[in-house]
């Protein structure tokens, strides 16, 4: 039998070791294009308590904020209109109706998004409106406690929207800021609802509940969602168990009181209840 002599049997076994080397490193690639340390966390940039006294100067730049997640929401400095992120994409619903895309050097003031990769679902094949959908995402998610990113896709019979003008300094507090809010409606229409739901004791943090943009598939419709009705569709949501939490730098931010309880105030501004 043919016996290799050492000059090839060493030769081989360093082309087996380079071949083992080169398939760790095309994985460790692969893994790469998705940070692992970035999945299944919820990003935030400031509070709703900083947002409800009128805190709406941008601190964070939208570069910034896709690298921390494709898919979420917020708004714009001097509060110019809801902000949507989807398919890693920023997208403005401006108050005069326009959707456009958004260059990476404008800022935010207030946002949150995340890695969407649902882990449940479901059909909805039958017309229910808002609060169905969010008593069925309840029983779809299961757990209370946990922060949670959803999307709705299908057919809306309805939406009815709003957005914020910019403001001027000095600012108003969100309420007063909302007084002057455009408020729209469409439908029937072809879309999505991106959103969060943040648990009852984290109601310094975010919007207490549901809370949800929409952006229609021609992306010529967009804005904060007030209320709705979905003919047909599909629901998935994504459990969300660790927060980043990060915080403007400056002395307006660092001298706000903000631990207030404005649970009544947000319903009243982001629900319009």
């Amino acid at each position: 039998m043919f016996q290799p002599s050492r000059r090839e049997a060493v030769a081989g076994a360093v082309r087996r070791v380079c071949l083992v080397a080169a398939a760790t490193l095309t994985l460790a690639c692969s893994a790469l294009a998705e940070p692992q340390g970035r999945q299944g966390v919820l990003f935030q940039h400031s509070t709703i308590g900083a947002l409800m006294q009128g805190l709406y100067d941008g601190t964070l730049s939208v570069g910034q904020l896709r690298r921390e997640g494709d898919f979420g929401l917020g708004t714009f400095h001097a509060l110019d209109g809801e902000l949507i992120v989807y398919g890693g994409v920023v997208y403005q619903a401006r108050s005069d109706q326009a959707v456009v895309r958004v260059p990476d050097t404008v800022r935010t003031p207030f946002a949150t998004v995340t890695r969407f990769r649902p882990t449940v679902s479901a059909a909805v094949e039958a017309r229910t409106r808002l609060e169905a959908l969010e008593q069925r995402m309840e029983s779809l998610v299961g757990s209370r406690n946990a922060f949670v990113a959803f999307r709705v896709r299908g057919t809306f019979a309805e939406v009815r929207l709003r957005s914020v003008p910019a403001q001027s300094k000095p600012y108003p507090g969100l309420a007063a800021a909302a007084a002057g809010q455009s408020v729209y409606a469409a439908g029937p229409i072809h879309g999505t609802l991106i959103g969060f739901r943040t648990p009852d004791y984290a109601f310094t943090l975010n919007v207490p509940g549901y809370h949800c943009h929409f952006l229609s598939d021609d992306r010529k419709v967009a804005g904060h969602v007030l209320a709705c009705a979905l003919a047909s569709g599909r629901i998935e949501a994504q459990p969300l168990r660790r927060v980043a939490l990060s915080l403007p730098d400056g002395p307006d931010f660092d001298a706000a009181s903000l631990g207030k309880d404005e649970r009544a105030g947000i319903a009243k501004v982001e629900k319009g209840r």
